[in-house]
């Protein structure tokens, strides 16, 4: 099922971007014109094939100068509520594309920001996993789940969600989810990226602050 998109992708000579953050540029982001040749020149079009990281959008009648014009995008990931229908296995194989860019013990301090697709920037760990996340779910909606004291935020965690941990002091996102602990990948740890640290569901369940989930409820 598709949805129109209240968001605009913006195609660039170096990639794409979209009106309030940066989904990919360069060589992650391509985007492919077929153009249509009418009789009149007002019949001539152009259907232009959007890919950013594995996350395919098409924008039809686009016009025959799309490079460096806006359109409304038709998002094959969304559900009618904005949310993300991609699964979490296909999440986990979008987050570790980017790995190969990404490795641990690249540096990524504070000083390192991202425009997160829904709607704000950040910098050092809580950027990162949302440039992880954005590349997971594209532009999906997202909705926060606070942690309401119960003990249980372990069991609302899904593959893909970004975990605020350590008291509301960094954040993680999640590549797998086990029994009794999450793997996660992360920024400014240490400085650095890592990729592979465990999280235990006791410690998630003592001092996660609140959970950032693209999926919908």
């Amino acid at each position: 099922m598709f949805k129109r998109l209240k968001k605009q992708t913006y195609i660039t000579a170096l990639g794409i971007t979209m009106l309030g953050g940066v989904l990919s540029v360069g060589k992650d982001a391509k985007a492919e014109e077929n153009t249509k040749y009418g009789s009149t020149p007002d019949e001539v079009t152009t259907d232009v094939t959007v890919e950013v990281t594995g996350i395919t959008y098409n924008i039809a009648g686009a016009g025959p100068y799309a490079v460096g014009c806006a359109f409304d995008v038709n998002g094959e990931d969304l559900d009618p509520s904005g949310f993300s229908t991609v699964s979490p296995e296909e999440a986990y194989e979008r987050m570790l594309a980017m790995e190969d860019a990404y490795p641990s013990g690249t540096s990524w301090t504070n000083a390192n920001t991202y425009a997160w697709s829904c709607g704000w920037s950040a910098g050092g760990c809580m950027g990162f996993a949302h440039m992880i996340s954005d590349a997971a779910f594209g532009n999906a909606s997202f909705r926060t789940i606070e942690n309401d004291g119960s003990g249980n935020m372990y069991d609302k965690i899904k593959v893909g969600d970004v975990v605020r941990t350590d008291y509301n002091s960094h954040s993680v996102i999640v590549l797998e989810k086990n029994s009794d602990h999450i793997v996660v990948a992360e920024g400014n740890w240490g400085g650095q990226v890592l990729w592979g640290r465990t999280i235990s569901k006791e410690k998630i369940n003592s001092d996660c602050a609140y959970i950032e989930t693209r999926y919908g409820r």
